[in-house]
């Protein structure tokens, strides 16, 4: 379990911080696991409205900023308009692995690049139904990430999901590998987010500052889980970025030692306004650069993007097929 190191306060103005609250300060939660750690929760204060925010201090709070097309703007505006918290949040690391191995995903990656920062897309958390594929451990995952695709890097954030036929576990999460290392997977232990709930998945790497920022938002409940990792373990965040590739992916994920988990039937999943930032340049959606359709083809199932079609704003499908 990560444990609390400290807490400072942010300005969001000016991104300064200090020791005290103030009235225009963001509580800053710092947390670790092992000495030098620090992964971090920015929580607002009190009536923080992300619609009248700029830029500067929705960036300060580890907020995602608005962006500047006037559709995606619009879906930005109602996603925020049901902010009503960010309450306090623990992580623990788990057991658990999203690989750079593309046979166990599904979905969409995006490539032509090599500036990718910052990719968001939203997806139902699903009732996941268990099936006669096996005995082995169930699961599934549907997350967002700068990397993986065509490289060893990887930085991304995501909600998996679980079931041993009685009931349904639930987890936000967020990870970082590269060839040499991997966080595994780091699990919000209370999440902002329901079964069914619609949530918003972003991931963001800062070069200014050298961080990486995770966000999780529910249209259902209004709140939102903000994590910015600095360092693990000794590594920071650049040696987890590669800007060549971004995706959003519905994945089989993989346990301590290697081994698959049991993909549990989880319908169809969803992605819509999916959007990727380059370097210094508005939001575009996904179907602005060249793009690859991934699917899931294992010894026991068979998911893909349905109909291998992706509409013109990006939005697109995964299904669960068939146990093979």
């Amino acid at each position: 379990m990560a444990h609390l190191t400290h807490v400072d306060y942010i300005d969001g103005e000016t991104g300064q911080t200090f020791q005290e609250p103030g009235p225009a300060r963001a509580q800053v939660r710092h947390m670790a696991i092992r000495d030098g750690d620090d992964f971090a929760q920015v929580i607002p204060p009190d009536g923080f409205d992300p619609l009248r925010a700029d830029d500067t201090e929705l960036l300060n709070f580890g907020i995602s900023p608005r962006p500047t097309d006037q559709s995606m703007l619009a879906d930005w505006t109602e996603t925020m308009g049901r902010f009503k918290a960010a309450p306090p949040i623990s992580m623990c690391e788990s057991q658990k692995s999203h690989s750079v191995h593309l046979s166990n995903w599904a979905g969409v990656a995006v490539t032509g690049v090599s500036d990718y920062r910052r990719v968001a897309g939203s997806a139902r958390i699903p009732h996941i139904t268990r099936t006669s594929c096996g005995s082995g451990s169930p699961g599934e995952s549907r997350w967002v990430g700068i990397g993986g695709y065509g490289t060893s890097r990887l930085i991304q954030n995501g909600a998996s999901s679980y079931s041993n036929g009685t009931y349904q576990v639930m987890q936000g999460w967020w990870e970082m590998l590269n060839s040499g290392y991997d966080t595994h997977e780091m699990d919000l232990v209370n999440n902002p987010y329901n079964e069914g709930d619609l949530v918003r998945f972003d991931t963001y790497y800062n070069s200014a500052t050298n961080k990486a920022i995770f966000n999780w938002t529910s249209s259902a409940t209004g709140e939102v889980a903000t994590v910015t990792f600095t360092s693990i373990d000794g590594h920071t965040a650049d040696q987890f970025y590669d800007g060549r590739a971004a995706e959003w992916i519905d994945e089989r994920p993989t346990g301590w030692l290697g081994q698959l988990y049991w993909l549990e039937n989880f319908g169809t999943a969803g992605w819509g306004s999916n959007r990727v930032y380059r370097a210094g340049q508005p939001a575009t959606y996904l179907t602005a650069h060249p793009y690859d359709i991934i699917d899931m083809y294992s010894s026991h199932e068979l998911a893909g993007v349905a109909g291998a079609k992706v509409a013109a704003n990006g939005d697109f499908s995964d299904k669960w097929l068939a146990c093979n």
